[in-house]
């Protein structure tokens, strides 16, 4: 079976291989638009605009939206982040008592050897995520002192 975040990744790369190509047909048709209007259009004197000069040039408005845009999508990546970090603890005991009725469920079966180990594994199970809980809590912790979170 293979591996469901390579296949993921794959996907994603093609998502975005068939975004560019789009791109890049819709980026030439514009040129060619764009010198044809020229080839056929007389040169025409330059628009006297008042506060002309004072305007952002395009490239300086697209430049902008997506320098915010990034800072947003990172603000929104923390607060995810955060929000995983703050739930850990919760998310761990809720997998841990699912463990726990599961090894349950193999004693009831007649399988008291078995449930018992299970049981005993799920302990053991269960100490090393409340340490790996308490490590991905202290990762949140640290990367909120020095300001970074993991890419």
């Amino acid at each position: 079976m293979p591996d469901p975040r390579t296949a993921a990744k794959e996907l994603q790369g093609q998502i975005l291989d068939t975004i560019r190509k789009s791109q890049e047909a819709v980026t030439d048709a514009i040129r060619n638009w764009a010198e044809t209007v020229q080839s056929i259009t007389p040169s025409l004197p330059a628009a006297q605009v008042p506060f002309a000069d004072k305007l952002p040039k395009p490239s300086e408005l697209v430049s902008s939206a997506y320098d915010f845009a990034e800072q947003l999508l990172a603000a929104q990546r923390r607060f995810a982040e955060d929000v995983i970090a703050a739930t850990a603890p919760v998310l761990a005991a809720r997998s841990d008592a699912a463990k726990g009725d599961a090894a349950k469920g193999d004693s009831a079966k007649g399988d008291s050897a078995k449930g018992d180990s299970a049981k005993g594994d799920a302990a053991k199970g269960d100490s090393a995520k409340g340490d790996s809980a308490k490590g991905d809590a202290a990762k949140g912790d640290a990367a909120k002192k020095t300001g970074s979170h993991g890419k």
